[in-house]
């Protein structure tokens, strides 16, 4: 549950090319339960402790031939949460070539 009496803060990340069920499981592994059902043109909603995740509804992108799924990750909650938790998330979702 997001405390009302702490320091607001949102952080907005796209993500490219990671499947949106993937991300799901990324944000509960890092203690989101989901809050909302995940709904085609809403997104879905996951809480934590002190911060809310929104998962926007997928985008893509397109380049010459490839699909590339588009995600838009909002992260909201009390500052302290959020520049804890999004830190996390990125490196769940970091990807190495090789």
């Amino acid at each position: 549950m997001v405390n009302d009496s702490q320091p607001f803060m949102e952080e907005e990340i796209e993500v490219r090319g990671i499947p949106r069920h993937h991300l799901i499981e990324y944000i509960q592994e890092l203690g989101g339960v989901i809050d909302s059902p995940d709904h085609p043109e809403q997104g879905v909603r996951l809480q934590g402790k002190d911060w809310i995740v929104w998962l926007k509804p997928d985008q893509s992108i397109s380049f010459a031939s490839l699909t590339i799924p588009q995600i838009f990750v909002i992260f909201s909650g009390s500052t302290e949460a959020v520049n804890r938790i999004v830190p996390l998330f990125r490196r769940k979702i970091m990807r190495a070539g090789g």
